[in-house]
């Protein structure tokens, strides 16, 4: 019998709030940090449960954690204990953190139906969408002071009571809360393109005529439904797909397809893009609105590049590409150049190496071969120099940055089909 996955899950969760806990304890004792770190290493039950992990760099995550939550005073003070009960109408819980296993007992009778469904509605919306181990973005945003926070943790550490509890204050104190819909790279220090990790979900965000939008895009059978509908204010909508197989600039391509397709934001089409997380409250207006999470497709379906049959101006020009120079008769075949040129431009959408892409393209063309039709195409005179001068051109077209390190020499390199 196979271990239950959310088994190892509570596991793991358990032992991070002992590492935290005892981390907490020797910080207040000031014991220095290289310590702290030896005696997480040796007591943590990491290495157990995460094998082949590097648990120094673990320890060190997490007494960095720990000091930047020192830092923004996230202790239960009485002005935080003020702000909670206005805003919820409830005395916050306190975790034990002090000897006690159950750091986090289970809500008090007290304790409002609203909070618990708010709270289960993030933990759900999370787990349902991250791994624990995705390191997400997390950004509180106070339009009264402009203060900016952000974070970028696991998603079992935003998913936590005590990550939760510290969000909450900083929506009671006035902050709209955010959280990234792509995985950034482990430790990631900024939320750039180049932190991004890995594409999880498309989107559009539809702050204007929400509701008639919206019902296009669920008639629309070039879109499959979508898995979420958050309800960010009155008449605003933002919908989420989950999805695999895009890379970054394909990713963003289809966002600004659908952009266009549904009159979605156009400024809401980067893989970086945060938006609201359910459960907390809107501060954009003068009267608070909770976000709420409806699910339209289970949560299990992630959909593919080919779920969607939606193209734009710009996907047309991409597919033709520049090799086109005179208008097409019907039925005429494309051109080897014109089916390179597509074979370039539909790796870079999806992530591959342009390196790899002209070595392909240019072991492919060192030969000869016959089209469809059977007719000869014989072998490029330079065929690397071809295909690094065709996948340079293609990403200029996208907008891509082309690589400075030259293809791989003639000699070095061997046809591969």
């Amino acid at each position: 019998m196979s271990p239950d996955p959310s088994d190892n899950f509570r596991a793991q969760y358990e032992s991070e709030e002992s590492d935290r806990a005892l981390i907490r304890q020797e910080l207040e004792l000031g014991v220095p940090e290289d310590q702290i770190e030896e005696h997480v290493a040796l007591q943590s039950d990491f290495v157990r449960l995460n094998p082949g992990s590097d648990v120094r760099a673990y320890a060190r995550h997490l007494i960095e954690d720990e000091n930047t939550a020192s830092s923004l005073d996230l202790s239960p003070s009485d002005q935080w204990k003020q702000d909670f009960k206005r805003e919820f109408g409830v005395e916050p819980r306190k975790p034990d953190l002090e000897g006690s296993n159950d750091t986090h007992p289970e809500p008090t009778p007290a304790l409002s139906e609203r909070i618990r469904a708010a709270e289960e509605s993030v933990r759900s919306y999370i787990n349902e969408n991250f791994k624990a181990d995705d390191w997400l973005a997390v950004v509180a945003l106070n339009r009264k002071n402009g203060e900016v926070v952000q974070r970028i943790s696991p998603a079992k550490n935003i998913a936590s009571p005590d990550y939760q509890r510290w969000l909450r204050h900083l929506n009671a104190t006035g902050a709209d809360v955010y959280m990234s819909l792509n995985t950034f790279k482990e430790h990631a220090r900024g939320r750039t393109k180049g932190d991004v990790k890995e594409v999880r979900h498309l989107y559009l965000d539809l702050d204007q005529d929400g509701a008639r939008k919206l019902e296009a895009i669920r008639h629309d059978s070039a879109v499959p439904p979508p898995n979420y509908v958050l309800n960010t204010s009155p008449g605003k909508y933002q919908v989420i797909w989950r999805v695999e197989g895009f890379g970054q600039v394909e990713a963003e391509a289809a966002l600004r397809t659908l952009a266009q397709r549904f009159g979605g934001d156009p400024a809401a089409t980067d893989s970086t893009r945060i938006f609201r997380l359910p459960g907390f409250n809107s501060k954009k207006y003068a009267q608070d609105f909770q976000v709420t999470v409806a699910m339209e497709a289970p949560a299990a379906h992630v959909y593919r590049p080919e779920d969607f049959k939606v193209r734009s101006e710009e996907a047309e020009r991409t597919a033709s590409g520049p090799v086109a120079k005179r208008p097409r008769a019907e039925g005429e075949p494309l051109s080897q150049s014109e089916r390179d040129w597509r074979y370039a431009i539909r790796k870079l959408q999806a992530g591959e190496d342009p390196q790899k892409i002209i070595k392909d393209m240019g072991n492919y063309r060192s030969q000869d071969r016959s089209d469809r039709a059977a007719n000869l195409v014989p072998a490029k005179a330079q065929p690397h120099y071809y295909a690094e001068h065709t996948v340079k051109k293609a990403m200029t077209h996208l907008g891509m940055t082309p690589p400075e390190k030259p293809a791989a020499r003639e000699a070095e390199v061997q046809p591969s089909r």
